[in-house]
């Protein structure tokens, strides 16, 4: 009857919001796992590299290679964990963010100091041009920390053994620039766009040099947009690239 027919789709709608929340139960779960996870993965992690690159310091020359196999196993381990930070953005997006002044030329210091490993790795030479004073926005550091680390490993991942990364911070009207220039392999115009996408390869897939699942511009882009900013790139194939992210400037 009527009735009875009511009375078992009440039971099969009770059921499936059941079903729903346990879902979404354990979908946070999983996100809360891989981001507690990769960051606590990444803090020994960066202890490690530090103390790789002091005793490559003081290697003989005959000890030198295996130093650099070494660092560049650790290397591509936090290659691997940028990536799951990346895959949780992709994964549960980020509609909302916790803003708070914060200066951001102190953060690009703390970011690239923990990237001077990866980069001796490769005898990759670093010039960092930064204001001696604070460059203040309006952000969630935590999320920006991630448009740096992203920006940064795209760098050092495309530029060549011994090659040279440059990295300015500066205020232009009413925005902070922040640079980051290399002489790696370039990109070609018609690509510009496209390597802003999720999981783009500016190679082959089948031919590729460069570890990574795509993800890190698209990410950039992304974050930097849900604060009002804008990325773009300029670059000429095999000539180097430079990287522009523009933040809206706080008084």
């Amino acid at each position: 009857d009527i009735a009875g027919v009511a009375v078992e789709r009440a039971k099969m709608d009770d059921n499936l919001r059941q079903a729903y929340a346990e879902l979404n139960d354990l979908d946070q779960l999983k996100t809360d796992f891989i981001s507690i996870a990769s960051h606590e993965l990444r803090t020994p992690l960066t202890v490690i590299l530090g103390y790789l690159s002091f005793l490559r310091e003081e290697a003989s020359p005959e000890m030198m290679g295996q130093f650099d196999t070494v660092l560049n196993a650790a290397v591509h381990l936090r290659t691997l964990i940028q990536d799951m930070l990346n895959f949780q953005y992709v994964d549960t997006g980020r509609e909302s963010l916790n803003l708070a002044r914060m200066d951001l030329v102190g953060l690009v210091r703390e970011v690239m100091a923990e990237r001077d490993e990866t980069a001796v790795a490769k005898q990759q030479t670093v010039t960092i041009n930064l204001p001696d004073t604070e460059i203040s926005i309006m952000a969630d550091s935590s999320v920006i920390e991630v448009v740096l680390n992203n920006l940064f490993d795209n760098a050092i991942k495309f530029t060549p053994q011994a090659g040279h990364i440059e990295i300015t911070a500066e205020a232009r009207g009413e925005e902070v620039w922040v640079m980051v220039a290399d002489n790696g392999v370039g990109v070609p115009p018609d690509q510009y766009e496209r390597i802003f996408k999720r999981f783009y390869q500016v190679e082959d897939p089948l031919d590729r040099h460069h570890e990574g699942m795509g993800l890190g511009l698209a990410i950039v882009k992304e974050l930097v947009e849900l604060h009002q900013g804008r990325v773009w790139v300029e670059s000429e194939a095999g000539e180097g690239s430079t990287f522009f992210v523009a933040l809206p400037l706080v008084e």
